[in-house]
């Protein structure tokens, strides 16, 4: 009888204490992962010259990245926003994008993107808004975004994307705002 109470004390200790010791890593991870994402990128105005480790540090404090240009946390400190909009950025969005499970917002309008989008981005299922708006971006339009139940506004206008529009858009049932004027090739 003994074994088994003191396998379910140390079960429920573990499960107690799992979720500060998963924060905080995760935390850490998210700054590496920002950190992965920005060297795809070609920053040629230096607008993200904030996202480092702080000098002489062997470990990045917690909330370091939610101090970073363009990154916006929630309470918990996990990426919610990525505002990137403006930057004359370049380069390609890294699959990394997928990592920010709090992801809400991602806006990387008004850039000088010249690639396609990683099919990745249907992993964000958190996703409310998603601009990639006056860029060069080509290939087909990720297909998934349609399992982000939350997703209100999708602005694709002015790329140079083709194909088909991807059918799961219409399964996101509070899509208030779908643009992909200008710049198409297909049956859009």
């Amino acid at each position: 009888m003994a074994i088994p109470r003191l396998f379910f004390l140390f079960y429920y200790i573990g499960f107690a204490l799992f979720p500060f010791v998963s924060s905080e890593t995760f935390q850490n991870s998210e700054q590496e992962i920002l950190l992965a994402f920005k060297s795809d990128l070609f920053d040629p105005s230096n607008n993200l010259q904030d996202w480092k480790r702080p000098e002489n540090a062997t470990t990045f404090s917690e909330l370091v990245h939610c101090h970073w240009t363009g990154v916006h946390c929630d309470a918990n400190g996990y990426v919610a926003k990525l505002l990137l909009s403006n930057m004359n950025l370049s380069g390609n969005v890294s699959d990394q994008i997928q990592s920010f499970p709090s992801l809400q917002a991602l806006d990387l309008s008004n850039n000088a993107f010249e690639s396609s989008l990683p099919k990745s981005l249907s992993n964000l299922t958190s996703l409310k808004v998603i601009d990639v708006s006056v860029n060069s971006f080509f290939g087909t339009f990720p297909y998934g975004l349609g399992m982000a139940t939350g997703l209100t506004h999708v602005n694709a206008s002015s790329n140079n994307f083709s194909g088909f529009l991807p059918e799961d858009l219409g399964n996101a049932t509070t899509l208030e705002v779908l643009d992909f004027r200008g710049g198409t090739e297909g049956d859009w």
